[in-house]
């Protein structure tokens, strides 16, 4: 198991992974790229004690959403299965994450601040893009929403139903978001 952090558990990341309930099994800690541009923001003493902590660890930092969509729309069902969202190993991108670990220094260097910028622009971009096809699937479910049912009986009759009604609702959702 990879223990995913966001930017608010990266300072508090213990020494040791594999002691106590949460980190018994776990294999290495897995970044958001925004999370990384978010502690590269940092203030020079908090920054490194942050990837410091880290760096005690074995780090995967995945791949952006927007790539990962990129990638998934190429791949066959099989291969959707058995796909994770991180660069293939010796990768660039996985040469420049290691690079952007290496920040402890007393500031960033121009390259790393340069990529927290493009990251925090295509979170908002993607953020953005999510709001409008949100609101296009809320719209489809609103419309064919089924009655809320009133027995115990009703609710089973409809399980029985056709499964592939929700489906149909997600998968115009889904596609757009491939795309």
């Amino acid at each position: 198991m990879w223990l995913v952090v966001d930017t608010n558990q990266a300072r508090l990341i213990p020494s040791v992974l594999r002691r106590g309930r949460v980190t018994a099994h776990a294999r290495g800690l897995t970044l958001p790229p925004y999370t990384l541009a978010e502690i590269l923001r940092r203030g020079e003493h908090e920054r490194r004690d942050t990837l410091i902590a880290l760096r005690r660890h074995k780090v995967r930092i995945g791949l952006e959403p927007s790539q990962v969509f990129e990638w998934l729309r190429h791949l066959s069902n099989d291969q959707v299965i058995s796909y994770e969202p991180f660069p293939p190993a010796g990768s660039e991108l996985e040469i420049e994450y290691s690079r952007l670990m290496d920040e402890t220094g007393a500031t960033v260097s121009p390259d790393a601040t340069a990529w927290c910028k493009a990251r925090t622009s295509d979170a908002a971009e993607f953020a953005a893009r999510l709001k409008v096809q949100s609101e296009g699937a809320r719209a489809l479910i609103r419309e064919h929403r089924p009655e809320k049912p009133e027995t115990v009986e009703q609710m089973l009759a409809a399980m029985d139903g056709d499964r592939t009604r929700l489906s149909a609702i997600y998968a115009p959702f889904l596609y757009a978001l491939a795309y």
